[in-house]
């Protein structure tokens, strides 16, 4: 989600619902592998309500890390990045992102895929670490692989963002 205003764009994600998509993304990994006796592992392998504790640990250092790809092309993060915190006049949900100065010279129709690639980096990245926090070798190792792939799209995307600032 982004908010544009007073030349700043608000990239935010509520951390309830980056937390359901953990939840439900965990358990559609954990639904597919079966014990011997074609048990499901759901209760083990998936991320549940008991386990947001860990989750907050993880989501604080995932957001750092996505602020940081943005602050590594351009140095305009302004208000570095916020973690489960309320947005005044924004939403009355606890969420996490970081803001950017609103150059005028930004593609809007990117500003959508920005948002998509954030959020898809910042799910895939927690799984990972979630998985390396369980010490499920073989999860992690796959997860890993979605979470680069998502590291590089979003890299590409905001790369793509911020090329009319270059060509200035």
């Amino acid at each position: 989600m982004n908010n544009v205003s007073g030349g700043e764009i608000k990239f935010y994600y509520k951390t309830d619902s980056l937390f359901d998509r953990c939840k439900i993304m965990s358990a559609y990994k954990a639904n597919s592998i079966k014990t011997e006796s074609g048990e499901s592992m759901l209760d083990e392998y998936a991320m549940t309500d008991d386990e947001k504790d860990a989750f907050l640990v993880i989501l604080e250092d995932v957001i750092f890390n996505a602020g940081m790809k943005f602050r590594k092309l351009h140095a305009d993060v302004t208000e570095g990045v916020f973690f489960d915190t309320v947005i005044p006049q924004t939403d009355p949900d606890k969420a996490n992102g970081f803001t950017i100065i609103d150059h005028d010279a930004y593609n809007e129709n990117l500003l959508s895929h920005v948002d998509n690639h954030t959020r898809a980096y910042i799910v895939s990245h927690v799984l990972y670490e979630w998985y390396k926090l369980k010490n499920l070798a073989d999860l992690a190792k796959l997860q890993e692989v979605d979470m680069l792939r998502a590291s590089g799209n979003l890299d590409k995307t905001i790369f793509q963002f911020y090329k009319p600032l270059i060509n200035t």
